[in-house]
């Protein structure tokens, strides 16, 4: 390629050459073309310098290419990895989830049930105490009344057993 340039860049030259000759009878002809083949030459240096730049910068892009391409790579291989187990934990956290709703109701259930139990455990003891209270107030009612004391004999002499028939009958 380099010798394609030059070759290129030669042809130009003296074709350049060849035309300023012919333009310009007064001047001398080889000087001309000694001038033109400086500056010819110097835009060949000055093309092949540029040209060694953009491979230098191209040959550094393609290294950087690859060096990001292998980057990447790894990148979407350690992304890969990363999405298997984000899957992996979303399958944890709805099982965990469902677990916690199922033990959650479970609470609420058992919550609800001792309640209920408590209160009827209070309703029970309402009863109890109820129950309690009436027969204290019954044992309050008997113990004020007056206590039952049999009559005491009395002795009664009937003289006349026509008027009262009922006490002569042991006599």
């Amino acid at each position: 390629m380099k010798s394609a340039l030059s070759l290129t860049l030669l042809w130009t030259l003296v074709t350049v050459c060849v035309a300023q000759q012919k333009l310009t009878p007064k001047s001398s002809p080889l000087a001309q073309c000694r001038v033109n083949e400086q500056v010819a030459v110097d835009a060949l240096v000055d093309r092949i310098a540029e040209r060694d730049k953009l491979q230098t910068a191209n040959k550094e892009l393609v290294d950087r290419n690859a060096e990001l391409t292998k980057k990447y790579e790894e990148l979407r291989t350690a992304a890969k990895d990363v999405l298997g187990y984000t899957q992996t934990l979303d399958v944890q956290y709805r099982n965990m989830l469902a677990d916690f709703k199922f033990l959650s109701d479970a609470y609420d259930r058992a919550i609800r049930e001792r309640d209920i139990a408590a209160q009827a455990t209070a309703s029970q003891q309402t009863l109890r105490a109820a129950q309690q209270q009436r027969v204290a107030n019954a044992i309050a009612l008997y113990q004020a009344m007056p206590k039952y004391q049999p009559p005491q004999t009395i002795n009664v002499n009937v003289s006349d057993c026509t008027k009262l028939p009922a006490l002569c009958a042991g006599h």
